[in-house]
């Protein structure tokens, strides 16, 4: 237990503003989520905070080599517990937690950059913030599968990895427990193109993006502040929320199998997914070229 947490731990039993049961219970989340970043809660960034609570929620967090769920009564929780360390604490990370802990649903709309919005953040962004913003968008991938996370070895998606020659072009990355998987550039396709060729300019071998994750969470972020896109909210756009997009844009305006869907954002655990069922990247590629064509 860090020391931050223990100091946390000893005022809630001593304040009496909760049981001392409650109390042993937000501890043991709290270390639990520690564990999970692999470093103290008061250590961590704004991005590490939101990222951990997006994948708890999509059940993207890996137990045992495997990724599981987390219930929406559990991650309610650890958002409470969260709050109110980071109250504790006068860190400043208190509201700035903006993951919604629900479950996703992908046919709503509701939480997510409506189609305006998205094309004034496409248009008042850099050239490395329209890259990552449309290369998450168009693949679906996760974050760390396009930039990397050192801490869990994964390596960043390489310029050499890139096949555009194809007619639904790809990129291989490197998912869950290290394994290679297949993304596809399904959405804006030739927009995305130009973007990446952009930003990449005359290289030909190493990291697409070359940051990490909090730089993308960031870049993402400012990318939303700079033409308001959620006025009336404390949210903004995170790559999480591109994902999201993803699948839902998908599901909703080309009518893809859920299950291809499901292959596409690459969950294979079963109980992440109801009703998934083995898909193979020629079938995202079938999809694709039937439902989309030349977008």
């Amino acid at each position: 237990m860090s020391k931050g947490l223990e100091k946390f731990r000893n005022w809630l039993i001593g304040s009496s503003k909760v049981s001392e049961s409650s109390a042993e219970q937000y501890v043991y989340t709290l270390r639990k989520a520690e564990k999970i970043l692999d470093k103290p809660l008061l250590e961590a960034q704004e991005s590490e905070i939101n990222e951990l609570l997006a994948e708890m929620r999509e059940g993207e967090i890996e137990v045992g080599g495997e990724a599981r769920g987390y219930s929406e009564k559990y991650i309610k929780l650890i958002k409470a517990a969260l709050k109110r360390f980071f109250n504790y604490h006068d860190s400043g990370l208190a509201d700035k937690i903006e993951v919604e802990f629900e479950k996703w649903q992908p046919p709503s709309r509701d939480k997510l950059l409506d189609k305006d919005t998205f094309e004034k953040v496409l248009r008042a962004s850099s050239i490395v913030e329209r890259a990552l913003i449309l290369t998450l968008y168009s693949t679906g991938a996760r974050i760390s599968e396009i930039v990397g996370n050192k801490k869990r070895g994964v390596e960043p998606a390489k310029i050499e990895d890139l096949d555009l020659e194809e007619e639904i072009p790809s990129l291989a990355v490197q998912g869950k427990g290290g394994k290679k998987r297949i993304v596809h550039f399904l959405l804006k396709r030739k927009q995305t193109l130009e973007a990446l060729k952009n930003h990449i300019g005359f290289h030909e071998k190493g990291p697409i993006f070359d940051f990490d994750r909090h730089r993308a969470w960031r870049l993402c972020k400012k990318a939303g502040e700079r033409v308001g896109a959620f006025p009336d909210s404390n949210k903004n756009l995170h790559p999480h929320m591109l994902r999201h997009m993803h699948a839902t844009d998908l599901l909703l305006d080309y009518g893809f199998n859920i299950r291809v869907i499901q292959k596409d954002l690459g969950h294979s655990n079963l109980n992440i997914t109801s009703g998934y069922l083995s898909v193979s990247p020629e079938d995202i590629r079938k999809e694709a070229e039937e439902k989309i064509g030349e977008s």
